[in-house]
């Protein structure tokens, strides 16, 4: 629960914790503001939590049936009668108080290791004879040198900023993406560093049986298979949704919808998802924009895509992995092909590379004797061309069993482009609905 429910504020040393969180399980782990300067400041605010807590009554009726009841019993004319709701509240606060055992605890190590931090003011004057904002200022450095060893800054709940400077999120713990870590990376997408990692957010039994489909269609030499335009040693599988499960699984996520759907509009679309299969010997790609910002000379202010790169190995500097250039989104502008970009994304198979489609971006030279293959998917706004033809050829069972996200990505259930009433292929029937046929009379 302390990876849950607790927080260390660098900037005032303080413990902050929500008792009602931690106690109910919850993965949004919201923080009351509370600034508890001492263990004893620990004691009293955690003591007075547990009368206001969420027992299903309401803090001012409680605390006022309780006194009543403390009066009453004091005076010894009314002994405590044991009911359903004073059963659950004394099991809700034994259970408080377990916690604040064990929050207190943790709080007086923290502290202690505060202490034995050498002191960095120079002369023989005492610490008490420090001012107290200076001792307030000094602790606060402390602080800050401690979270600095132990672990990197943490933004929100799961969400921390790597060294390389763009945001990791990790998955592996078991947590969802809350509306506001949602929003964070949405942020950060947008006008932040334009990169995040979502780390092991794709099953292990996923990441095989996807990467075991790829292998199969590339021995087998089918249509899909193309050389890539870095060489032989490169090559490209498209059409990855007429493969069925796991692919048609790992593009409806959840956490793309809650973050792409920030972005690029709640209705976003699906426009490409392949496989990006770099060979040993492959060279540097191009720094490169992705579509449609490749085809334009001037972009809109609006975010209108972004990509995200399913890792089904493991992406280091040695075999090829992803190249970029932080904040370049910013700049709105095309690179040279030959630009340097200075941070390579280290990743392991069931990362989540997500990012900006207008960052500056290549893959890397692949210096082993392994391939390296990541699966691009490209989500557009729904007003967007998609760059892959995916809807006509896709297998009918495929349509008939799609999820409602995934007739969202294909636009399935859209009634547009019209075609001939004789041919459906996926589209709305003009013959069908006689009332969209009123506004092209």
């Amino acid at each position: 629960f302390l990876c849950k429910g607790l927080r260390v504020e660098a900037g005032a040393g303080a413990l902050c914790v929500d008792l009602a969180a931690l106690r109910a399980g919850r993965g949004d782990c919201g923080f009351r503001d509370w600034g508890l300067r001492s263990d004893q400041g620990l004691r009293k605010e955690m003591e007075s939590s547990l009368d206001t807590g969420s027992e299903g009554v309401g803090a001012a009726e409680a605390q006022t049936a309780e006194s009543a009841t403390h009066a009453a019993q004091k005076e010894g004319e009314l002994q405590p009668q044991p009911s359903g709701r004073g059963k659950r509240k004394a099991a809700l606060t034994a259970q408080d108080a377990q916690l604040a055992r064990a929050l207190q605890s943790e709080w007086m190590r923290f502290s202690s290791r505060i202490k034995k931090e050498p002191s960095t003011s120079k002369g023989k004057h005492s610490p008490s004879a420090k001012s107290p904002a200076k001792q307030l200022a000094q602790q606060s450095n402390t602080v800050k040198r401690i979270l600095k060893q132990e672990k990197s800054p943490q933004l929100l709940h799961f969400c921390s900023r790597n060294p390389e400077g763009f945001v990791d999120v990790d998955a592996r713990r078991g947590c969802c993406i809350c509306e506001d870590c949602a929003e964070l990376l949405a942020e950060e997408l947008r006008s932040g560093s334009g990169l995040a990692v979502l780390r092991g957010a794709l099953s292990i039994e996923a990441v095989e049986d996807a990467k075991a489909k790829i292998s199969r269609v590339q021995k087998d030499g089918s249509e899909i298979v193309r050389f890539g335009e870095l060489g032989p040693a490169h090559r490209r599988v498209w059409s990855l949704l007429h493969l069925g499960k796991p692919f048609t699984d790992i593009v409806t996520l959840p956490a793309i919808f809650k973050i792409f759907g920030r972005v690029l509009g709640e209705d976003f679309a699906l426009g490409s998802c392949s496989a990006n299969d770099i060979g040993p010997g492959c060279p540097n790609g191009p720094a490169h924009v992705d579509y449609p910002y490749s085809m334009l000379k001037r972009f809109p202010e609006d975010t209108i895509a972004c990509q995200a790169i399913f890792c089904l190995d493991n992406f280091t500097k040695r075999n090829g992995g992803t190249q970029a250039e932080l904040h370049s989104q910013k700049s709105r502008s095309h690179p040279d092909r030959d630009d340097p970009l200075s941070t390579v994304v280290e990743a392991q198979p069931g990362d989540v590379i997500i990012y900006n489609s207008l960052l500056h971006h290549r893959s890397g030279r692949n210096r082993t004797d392994e391939n390296r293959i990541g699966m691009l998917c490209q989500f557009l706004s729904k007003y967007v061309r998609p760059m892959e033809e995916q809807v006509e050829t896709l297998p009918d069972e495929i349509k008939r069993n799609a999820s409602k996200r995934l007739k969202q990505l294909l636009a399935l259930d859209c009634p547009f482009p019209i075609k001939e009433p004789a041919i459906t292929g996926g589209y709305h029937d003009m013959s069908q609905n006689d009332s969209l046929t009123k506004d092209f009379h």
